[in-house]
């Protein structure tokens, strides 16, 4: 509740007395600090964030190097496989548009990064298309420098946020998160407001000194304008041997147009379906593909550990590593919807 607010409801609504109206205030404000959305504000949600309930919450999303249906496979797994967490507050749909949440693409990239992450040592990245930025976050905690971006300010203002969870040392985590260290970034990504359509109409507005080894992104195609603008950024941003990573849903409109038009612009792409055991805890088969696009013909060596992986000990570790039953909780609200009791197909 803003100060307008407080003002418009004591003044002019009369519902209640100031002393109840002062402690509402105070009482709202603490839980919009922890993360927990506005009660008043609910009726106004949009329906996508009224069935996931994530609306301007900080959610723990746990990565493992094994299989991700094993880590969740029976009650007492879920959250136990987990190496490490990351934390991101959604933002409202009214604020960031399609950005305001975690989507499938994005979280299955930020798992591809994370199984793949010696790719990304000592090389310098950016996020394009960033939304809540999970990926970009992981990128980070791998690589030289990170760079995150997207085209609105309120995006941006989240993106923030969400680095600043899981840069500071004081993350509020319990004693159970604190057995899978939270990601704590070495140094802080830049973030910068990028409108590809702009750059498409003047490509000089990146220059040399904007080029980076690696760019990746998730969800970036979904009509034509993007395919045509989409190219001429990554052929800006990316160094003569880069390599540009994505994730999106298959069959997307656009993508076909998209693969065309950065080939036409000298590159070689592979798309092929992203691992199974990257989405085998919420989908029945993989119902996105992984593009790998580079002005050369070398494909890098990544790793795909399939639906029977296992960690580094070469055993699947029950006792190490585990976060809350909240956590998991938030977890399995976000990425499995309550129409979805079995994995659901494409």
């Amino acid at each position: 509740m803003a100060a307008i607010d407080l003002y418009l409801t004591y003044f002019h609504d009369r519902k209640a007395d100031l002393a109840t109206t002062l402690e509402q205030f105070a009482e709202e404000h603490r839980l919009q600090e922890q993360g927990v959305p506005d009660s008043s504000h609910i009726d106004q949600l949009h329906p996508d964030e009224k069935e996931n309930g994530g609306a301007e919450r900080i959610i723990s999303i746990g990565f493992t190097r094994g299989s991700y249906k094993q880590a969740n496979k029976k009650k007492k797994n879920r959250g136990r496989l987990y190496e490490t967490f990351v934390k991101i507050r959604q933002d409202r749909y009214s604020n960031s548009g399609n950005a305001w949440k975690v989507w499938d693409s994005g979280l299955i990239l930020a798992r591809w990064v994370y199984t793949n992450h010696a790719l990304f040592a000592g090389k310098t990245v950016h996020e394009v298309g960033s939304g809540c930025g999970l990926a970009g976050i992981v990128a980070a905690a791998f690589c030289e420098a990170a760079t995150m971006s997207d085209y609105k300010d309120e995006i941006v203002e989240n993106i923030e946020r969400n680095v600043a969870l899981n840069v500071d040392q004081d993350t509020g985590m319990s004693d159970c998160e604190s057995a899978a260290p939270a990601v704590l970034l070495p140094r802080r990504p830049a973030l910068r407001n990028l409108d590809w359509q702009s750059v498409a109409a003047d490509p000089t507005l990146l220059t040399d000194a904007d080029r980076v080894d690696i760019v990746i992104g998730s969800d970036l195609v979904y009509g034509l304008h993007l395919a045509d603008w989409l190219p001429i950024v990554i052929d800006r941003l990316l160094k003569p041997d880069g390599y540009f990573f994505a994730v999106m849903p298959k069959n997307r409109w656009g993508i076909t147009e998209f693969v065309k038009n950065l080939e036409a612009l000298g590159f070689n792409c592979t798309v092929g379906s992203t691992p199974d055991n990257l989405s085998d805890d919420f989908a029945k088969k993989s119902c996105w593909d992984l593009f790998i696009c580079s002005r050369m013909f070398v494909v890098p060596a990544i790793v795909d550990f399939g639906a029977k992986a296992v960690n580094d000990n070469g055993v699947l570790d029950m006792t190490d590593h585990f976060t809350e039953q909240a956590d998991w909780d938030m977890f399995r609200d976000l990425y499995k919807k309550k129409t979805h009791s079995q994995p659901r197909d494409c």
